[in-house]
């Protein structure tokens, strides 16, 4: 059995990069006996978020990162060595970065009447600056433009490091299963 290794799924968009620097594997084993040794390693809780492919890989599994997680799912082919290639694909789940992209663009307007409260209640001379009849400055004038002018630079760093976190996570996991899977780094290695 040959899966599709494309490289977007029903979680989300994949990084290429990422996906270049994750090993290959070659195993002996066919793809029923994968799931099944990995399916039992995640019943004894040593493989977090296993589930099985549903047509976009031979299975899946959680890269845990920080603030979002990514899945790692596994892509089965035959070698022309006879062996079976296991490629990886890390995709980001899309629920949790549109809630905090949602949530950074709603949080931005509330912001600026709390602002403006605190800065007038706590320095009187902010007060007297933007009074409306005598006052020369608007709190919007600076606020919004720091606010809004900042969000793709929390976004990125949002996502640089759940990039970093989930492929860490990642790698090791992808070490965890070579060891059940009885898998090697490359086609011709011996056992």
């Amino acid at each position: 059995m040959t899966t599709p290794t494309t490289s977007e799924g029903q979680d989300g968009a994949s990084d290429g990069a990422d996906n270049a620097s994750l090993p290959d594997l070659y195993t002996p084993l066919t793809t029923d006996e994968i799931v099944a040794r990995l399916e039992a390693l995640s019943k004894r809780g040593k493989l977090a978020g296993f589930e099985r492919g549903d047509g976009d890989g031979l299975c899946s599994v959680a890269a845990f990162g920080t603030p979002f997680d990514r899945r790692l799912v596994m892509l089965s082919s035959d070698d022309p060595s006879g062996v079976r290639r296991i490629a990886w694909r890390l995709r980001f789940r899309r629920l949790m970065p549109t809630i905090f992209a949602v949530m950074l663009l709603v949080s931005v307007w509330p912001g600026e009447p709390l602002t403006d409260s605190f800065l007038k209640t706590f320095l009187g001379f902010y007060n007297a600056w933007t009074q409306p009849e005598t006052g020369w400055l608007r709190t919007w004038w600076w606020y919004y433009p720091l606010t809004i002018l900042s969000i793709p630079f929390a976004w990125r760093g949002a996502i640089k490091k759940s990039r970093a976190t989930s492929h860490a996570d990642a790698q090791e996991t992808i070490g965890k299963i070579a060891s059940v899977i009885d898998a090697q780094p490359s086609p011709t290695s011996s056992n």
